[in-house]
């Protein structure tokens, strides 16, 4: 047998997946306020009122404190327990009753039956006050996936949603889904985000890859990761056979047997060891790539070369049926979707519609902070089929997954809707993701290729109108807020993080090296 390695540090992947999901009544019953279960679209009245005030509603949001640096606001429809509905919504990294305050203040200029729709982070804060015995008391808000992750086992051929990474990094993406070109060469699809080098995350927009950098599947993070696991379970059986082989020498039938099969058990882990060292997780390499505000949205994508050899499919199973991800479809409010990434896997939603999203970036010396404001398109998800209590739609690391349609019962294909590229991020925060339409993802695949590309499970192109346009980062105007030195920061004081679309990263350099290495 070979000689012990030292134990790095392991994950309890585990731990999150074993809880189980509380009674769906019995947990909306204690919610304190109306439960979003499936929006649908705002009325005329609505959108035409809030185009009157929205300017000025962004404003007092963007000058507000308590409300955070992140915000998301306009008008959604929404379902509750007292029917149906409409309104406009908000969502912030701060103080929700703060922003409530200030849509209130506008009410008298919206329709009567107009609602003010407050995202609390429901999910997040009724998990910890559940006195369910399925839950348990120690387990987490909100299961962390980050560095749980649910997709991140070695795949030799990728299907959409595996890990990736770029070679040498220290974060983790997914894989959005495979490509086609009308000639019938295939293409992987993800953010920009995730495969920029990161000497560059902080370089100013636009960002753009040129062909070059090479890409594994899963990401290095994530090799590291399940290499743990499997050191960690080799050095038990080696644990188990040092306390127990010489308590078993006679030559009975009982005790050979026993010497067997813990000696066995430690060969078996460590051939499962070497073997994963072996795995070649070289899956291709960068082509293009644009990260930038263009038309007042983000743009976040990136087109990748993938070895033949390890190419994998774009099916997904829903309902026990496994459907082929084909072309492109526009999104609409209440559509009903789900994505597979590499931390949160399977998860579904509801597409809210799209908002003005807020996001006051602050300086190197946390005195000044820039307002931009762009319009994004945002999904929460649907906790009635959440595996796992306070799971959000997604976490670190799902960056780049496809958005795509859930089925009709009749249907054997499906569309994608658009790209995933962020969302809200921490314990007790807005359940919410925000997509790139599947028309501007399209476009911006054209520009990069100079040809049409659409997911396929084949060598068809389906066909698919999308408006042309020029990836130039064209940002919105933005307005500085002054701070002051007993001003504290949102993020530290709430412990929130907002995902302003930067690479997943969420380890130390030295976690880093310590996986690298093996």
């Amino acid at each position: 047998m070979s000689r012990e390695l030292e134990t790095p540090t392991t994950f309890p992947t585990e731990e999150a997946r074993s809880l189980e999901i509380p009674d769906w009544d019995e947990y909306t019953a204690s919610l304190p306020w109306k439960v979003m279960l499936s929006p649908v679209d705002p009325t005329k009245g609505i959108v035409e009122a809030w185009s009157w005030i929205e300017q000025e509603v962004v404003r007092a949001l963007c000058s507000d404190r308590e409300v955070g640096d992140h915000i998301v606001v306009g008008p959604a429809g929404f379902c509750s327990r007292e029917g149906a509905g409409n309104g406009i919504y908000v969502a912030c990294s701060g103080e929700p009753e703060a922003a409530k305050r200030i849509l209130e203040a506008y009410k008298d200029r919206l329709p009567r039956d107009a609602d003010i729709i407050v995202d609390k982070g429901f999910l997040q804060d009724v998990a910890s006050q559940m006195p369910l015995a399925s839950v348990q008391r120690n387990a987490p808000e909100r299961p962390s996936t980050t560095l749980h992750p649910m997709n991140a086992n070695y795949q030799m051929l990728a299907d959409m949603g595996a890990s990736i990474g770029t070679v040498g990094a220290a974060s983790s993406g997914t894989l959005g889904c495979y490509v086609v070109d009308p000639e019938g060469s295939w293409f992987g699809i993800t953010n920009c985000h995730v495969l920029e080098p990161s000497e560059v995350s902080k370089e100013p927009l636009p960002r753009t890859l040129n062909p070059g950098g090479e890409i594994s599947s899963p990401s290095g993070q994530d090799h590291g990761i399940v290499l743990a696991q499997l050191i960690t379970e080799k050095k038990k059986a080696q644990e188990k056979f040092r306390g127990q082989f010489f308590r078993f020498l006679e030559d009975t039938d009982q005790h050979v047997t026993v010497r067997k099969g813990l000696k066995a058990a430690v060969l078996q882990a460590e051939q499962m060891v070497k073997e994963y060292k072996k795995k070649d997780r070289m899956f291709g390499s960068v082509l293009k790539g644009f990260r930038g505000v263009v038309d007042g949205a983000w743009v976040d994508v990136a087109i990748m070369a993938v070895k033949n050899e390890r190419r994998g499919d774009n099916f997904i199973t829903y309902n026990d049926q496994s459907l082929a991800v084909t072309g492109w479809e526009e999104p609409s409010a209440g559509t009903l979707v789900l994505k597979i990434g590499r931390s949160t896997k399977d998860t579904y939603g509801t597409i809210l519609g799209q908002f003005s999203r807020i996001c006051k970036l602050r300086d190197d010396s946390n005195a000044k902070k820039s307002v931009l404001v762009t319009k994004e398109w945002a999904i929460t998800s649907d906790p009635k089929v959440s595996r796992l209590p306070g799971l959000h739609f997604m976490d670190r690391g799902d960056s780049g997954s496809a958005i795509v349609r859930r089925p009709n019962s009749s249907e054997q294909k499906v569309p994608a809707v658009g790209l995933l590229f962020g969302g809200f991020v921490g314990q007790k925060v807005p359940d919410l993701a925000f997509f790139t339409p599947a028309g501007r993802v399209a476009g911006a695949l054209q520009k990069l290729s100079g040809v049409y590309l659409a997911p396929a499970c084949d060598a068809t192109v389906p066909a698919f109108k999308f408006q042309e346009y020029e990836l130039k980062h064209t940002p919105p105007e933005t307005e500085e807020v002054l701070g002051d030195d007993t001003a504290q920061d949102q993020q530290g004081e709430s412990g929130v993080v907002a995902v302003e679309d930067v690479p997943d990263i969420d380890w130390t350099e030295k976690q880093y090296d310590l996986f690298r290495d093996l």
